[in-house]
């Protein structure tokens, strides 16, 4: 991946990564305030700039897509357009506990700079995504 395309794609993950941390920060008041994590963005108290509501527990941007799918207080977020060949990040708490778990995962392995480039601390299992291929990293 050329320098300039490394630099514009990391610039549009730095956006994801802010998004999906406010919206881990919105699942840890709504878990703390009913025991669980929300299942639709109305739930939450917050706002996420340029998205549109694809479904209760789905929201998109121009260059990703946000989920929360189940009460767990998980939040997906994949780089939209890819198809199989992509990054994305995930945000878990693991109730009671609201301490909030980044990791950010590769289908490509052009992908796997921009997912350490963000401070990893270990790696993870690719698991996390259901990939089938690539790699991820802890990134807290």
């Amino acid at each position: 991946m050329p320098q300039y395309q490394k630099a514009v794609e990391k610039s549009r993950a730095s956006e994801a990564l802010v998004n999906i941390k406010a919206i881990a920060s919105a699942q840890v008041l709504y878990a703390l305030a009913t025991g669980f994590g929300a299942t639709d963005f109305d739930e939450l108290d917050i706002t996420i700039p340029g998205a549109v509501r694809i479904s209760k527990y789905e929201i998109q941007t121009k260059y990703f897509t946000y989920q929360i799918p189940s009460t767990t207080g998980y939040v997906y977020a994949w780089r939209n357009g890819k198809k199989d060949v992509y990054y994305a990040f995930h945000a878990s708490m693991t109730l009671p506990s609201t301490k909030t778990r980044l990791i950010c995962g590769w289908t490509d392995n052009k992908y796997e700079a921009i997912c350490r480039s963000f401070g990893s601390v270990s790696d993870a299992t690719i698991a996390w995504f259901g990939f089938k291929k690539g790699g991820a990293v802890w990134l807290n």
